[in-house]
Formats: structure tokens, sequence, C-alpha cells
């Protein structure tokens, strides 16, 4: 079981997905040795006032930071669609590669990744 920070799920979450990833994070044995942010705040961000990570996975000299997306998620025509389970669609010019690359490159010291 990975350590999480914080130790729950914060019920404002909405996403079943993030919720689903929070416990298989939670309870996976494997990952004993780790420990897990969710939904770490950035204070600095390259190109945002302030940013978020989703989950930001630590242990074994490794750091590991991904993002979540439940529902439908394409692209198209340089434009990224992500529709809820409500059919509700959200369009983006920056998909979810780019929103954990500038947010994990935001967070992390230069010296870290070279």
């Amino acid at each position: 079981m990975a350590k999480m920070i914080p130790p729950f799920i914060n019920p404002d979450v909405k996403s079943g997905a993030e919720r689903r990833i929070f416990e298989l994070l939670r309870d996976s044995e494997e990952l004993s040795s780790y420990t897990c942010l969710h939904s770490f705040g950035l204070s600095r961000h390259s190109r945002k006032r302030q940013g978020e990570v989703d989950f930001v996975l630590v242990g074994n000299g490794s750091i590991i930071c991904f993002e979540v997306k439940g529902g439908r998620v394409t692209r198209k025509d340089g434009i990224w669609l992500f529709k809820d389970r409500y059919g509700q669609e959200n369009k983006k010019t920056e998909g979810p590669f780019a929103q954990v690359s500038t947010a994990m490159f935001s967070y992390l010291p230069a010296h870290t990744y070279l």
C-alpha cells in the first residue's frame, strides 16, 4: 500500500476515474515503498498562475507525475475534446500530455532531470 498524502480523497473530487486511481494506488501492495501525493498543487508554473498534478508517485529513486482523464478523450485538428459521463464536452488546446509535462517541469528542479 502506497502512503497517500493526503490519506483520503477530498469529497469535492467529482472525477470517478480519479477516485478509482486513488484507491488502486492506495491499495497496491507493489507500491508499499512509494509515497503518493494526490492533487499536488504547484505554486509556480511555467505557463499558468498556478498548476496541479493529479498524482505524484515518489519512491525507489523515481518521481512519476501523471494526469487522470475519465470519460472520452479525443483530438481533432489540434484541439483536445473531453467528454464526461453526462455527455458534456470540453475543448482545450492543451492535452493531458502537455498538461502533465509542463506541471512536472515546473515542479522538478532542473538538476533532477539533467
